[in-house]
């Protein structure tokens, strides 16, 4: 039997943890039938439990390949709009009060101020940018999923 997945049924069926008897549920169940068990490397914990539980056969297997989220669309345009605020302030007071308020019209509009935690209300603009930046940052250097690990494959160079 090849069971795919972590968190599966047998390894946590009620009974012993270890030193299983043939009356026992995940015993019952396998009927004696061979278990490979695939795991991420990453959870050794849950594969000792079907080692002791199943008497499987565990297999090691890589992690999918990450990548930073990155900004595109709007979101990329308003990181653009800040970055030139940064660049403004203390140089031209008129293009930095049109380019805060454009800034946080635009992430008003986008949803993005409610996202950061930003209250309209709280009347600090300064604050409210320094804040609306930090998101935007922390959204980009997100690590999302990049592909998944395909067995027998090494991964693609870009990981």
């Amino acid at each position: 039997m090849v069971h795919l997945g972590a968190h599966g049924t047998l390894e946590w069926l009620p009974g012993k943890a270890v030193a299983l008897s043939e009356n026992c549920d995940p015993a019952v169940l396998t009927s004696g039938i061979p278990v490979v068990y695939p795991f991420i490397v990453n959870n050794p914990g849950e594969a000792a439990a079907a080692k002791r539980r199943l008497g499987a056969v565990t297999i090691g297997h890589m992690t999918p390949p990450v990548m930073k989220a990155g900004l595109s669309g709007d979101m990329a345009e308003l990181e653009t709009l800040i970055d030139e605020y940064a660049e403004a302030d203390g140089m031209d007071r008129r293009r930095v009060t049109l380019l805060r308020r454009d800034i946080l019209d635009r992430a008003s509009r986008m949803g993005v101020l409610s996202e950061s935690g930003v209250r309209p209300s709280d009347g600090d603009e300064s604050e409210a940018l320094a804040r609306l930046d930090a998101y935007l940052c922390d959204v980009k250097d997100l690590q999302i999923r990049d592909g998944l690990h395909v067995f027998g494959q090494m991964a693609p160079k870009k990981c």
